[in-house]
């Protein structure tokens, strides 16, 4: 009912039901019903081939060599990791349970054999649901997608499954009836020397004698060798067979019974009605045993929308002095995009005033001064590769005081980046933590926070809303947006900066993003800059054609009308 896509929904619709119940098969009333006529089980088990039952045991061999290289990582269970458990399905819930809270911080080997015990475990089921040649097909599928980074391919074990695949689907046979064995890249390769294959000065004479029937197709002409095909005959099909043989006799046998005279006329269907709750089924019941000649009423509870009385409405206040004042509604402003995930729902769950908006900077805005940046786990790593979190965190410590990133971890994960053991005293370009205190020397001024799950989430932006103003919705949306005359407002490096004037300075010809803070540096006001000669400038500047294109700017005159 689960798998595949809208599975139930197309079989209600083939049924003609429009609601459906999920009942277990302990439920009292459910077990009660099966027990009345209890399924007549027939178990067909399909026997394998010899081939089969090589690969069979071949898989097996790879599966055990798996698993051995799975149990030094010392981070799973060995007791749930045998060969027996890992030919159900139930095998791989149980290492995704063991390895899904640490999966972030497994090395790519480790990652790598779970993904190979599920394709062995499918190779032992195709075993039996594929024909020879289908299954031939898949195994060479996997080498080809899986060949490079896969492990069990390069077991020794793994040769024989391909060897024993291609016999039962062909096989190398000289003309004169001498086997030749096939190795795992399909080239045929010859069991015994024969002595009427002349040679002579380095050439192979073609065995033109041989004859080749209409199961085989002549592969190499020089040495007398074809294939022959096998094809071997899956075994499910001859069990189906003798199954359908079985309820052909079946019907037969019961259509030359006596049938009741009583059965033959009776022509009405069953007809299944699907009831809402108890007392619709009772409405029907006596709707039914009633007749259509009786008149029939239904009685439904009515409710009058009136509204209450002003008394009722309003609470019993008192308007002298004396009384304390009530005490305001928390909010937080939050971004349009932050309602895919929960963490709107929980913080509203706590008593939160949700306001949602469209922000241009940060997640979360808790403060006039703090603002939120939300990451996962999964989008952290992204955010670093693309550069998007550098630009993120820039925004918001130009606009807020105090910005914070907020690393949030999922309540069943592990809650660190990786093991002790893996942390290195160097700094590395692949290095997550590496990365996090870079970014932290380059903003002094960011917090980060670790949170465990989404309820922790909800207490320390509680905990850091204490003593803090509420924020104010208008203003919110305007941080980050230029206005009409392309002035930013709210910056926060105005309070030690002259913004307007850095702003006008950067656009000056011969500025540029490397060499702006030098000028800044260098000299105290625009008036300043302007007497500098071109000697300073090239010093401030980096070069001599900067200095002077800035020089004759600043010199230039100023056309008049006059």
């Amino acid at each position: 009912m689960v798998a595949g896509f809208s599975k139930a929904e197309r079989t209600m619709k083939s049924l003609y039901v429009r609601r459906l119940h999920l009942w277990p098969r302990f439920h009292v009333l459910a077990a009660a019903d099966l027990e009345r006529a209890p399924p007549d089980v027939v178990d067909v088990r399909v026997p394998m081939t010899p081939p089969m039952r090589g690969i069979q045991a071949a898989v097996l061999a790879t599966m055990d060599a798996c698993l051995k290289e799975l149990r030094r990582t010392n981070k799973v269970d060995v007791e749930d990791l045998t060969v027996d458990k890992g030919l159900f399905k139930s095998f791989d819930e149980i290492v995704r349970r063991q390895l899904d809270p640490i999966w972030h911080t497994l090395g790519k080997k480790t990652k790598q054999l779970v993904a190979d015990l599920r394709t062995l475990r499918k190779l032992l089921d195709y075993l039996v649901r594929y024909d020879a040649v289908t299954y031939l097909k898949y195994l060479d599928t996997l080498r080809v997608s899986e060949g490079v980074r896969s492990v069990w391919i390069l077991a020794d074990s793994s040769h024989r499954i391909f060897e024993l695949a291609k016999r039962r689907v062909y096989q190398a046979v000289r003309t004169d009836g001498v086997n030749v064995s096939i190795d795992n890249k399909g080239t045929p390769t010859k069991k015994r020397k024969v002595a009427h294959n002349s040679t002579k000065k380095g050439k192979v004479t073609e065995n033109e004698d041989s004859t080749v029937g209409p199961n085989t197709q002549k592969a190499n002409t020089d040495v007398g060798i074809v294939l022959e095909e096998v094809l071997e005959e899956a075994p499910k099909w001859k069990v189906l067979w003798e199954l359908l043989q079985e309820i052909a006799e079946q019907r037969m046998k019961s259509s030359a019974g006596n049938v009741h005279d009583e059965d033959k006329n009776d022509e009405s269907g069953i007809v299944l009605v699907s009831c809402k709750d108890e007392r619709t089924c009772l409405q029907l019941q006596e709707c039914i045993l009633k007749g259509p000649c009786q008149d029939g009423r239904c009685i439904g509870p009515t409710v009058a929308n009136e509204p209450e009385p002003p008394l009722c409405q309003n609470s019993i206040t008192r308007k002298a002095g004396g009384k304390k004042a009530p005490e305001k509604e928390m909010q937080v402003i939050v971004d349009m995009r932050e309602f895919m995930s929960s963490l709107p729902n929980v913080l509203h769950q706590k008593g939160i005033r949700i306001v949602p908006v469209t922000l241009e900077v940060g997640d979360y805005v808790l403060s006039p001064l703090i603002c939120v940046e939300r990451k996962s786990i999964a989008d952290l790593f992204q955010s670093f590769a693309s550069g998007r979190l550098y630009n993120q965190v820039e925004t918001m410590a130009r606009y807020y005081k105090i910005p914070v990133l907020l690393i949030e971890f999922s309540q069943d994960k592990s809650f660190s980046f990786q093991s002790a053991n893996e942390i290195g005293d160097d700094v590395s370009p692949t290095n997550i933590i590496s990365k996090l205190s870079l970014l932290v020397l380059h903003f002094p001024r960011l917090r980060i926070i670790w949170s465990r799950s989404l309820h922790a989430t909800a207490e320390i932006f509680m905990s850091l809303k204490t003593n803090q103003d509420e924020p104010d919705e208008k203003k919110a949306t305007r941080v980050g947006v230029p206005s009409e005359d392309g002035i930013v407002e709210d910056d926060v490096r105005s309070e030690n900066y002259n913004t307007s004037a850095i702003e006008f300075l950067r656009r000056l010809p011969g500025v540029t993003d490397s060499n702006y803070r030098a000028i800044m540096d260098g000299c105290n006001s625009l008036a300043e800059l302007a007497l500098l000669p071109v000697e300073r400038l090239a010093e401030l500047m980096g070069g001599q054609k900067a200095a002077r294109t800035l020089k004759e700017f600043l010199d230039a005159k100023c056309p008049t009308m006059l």
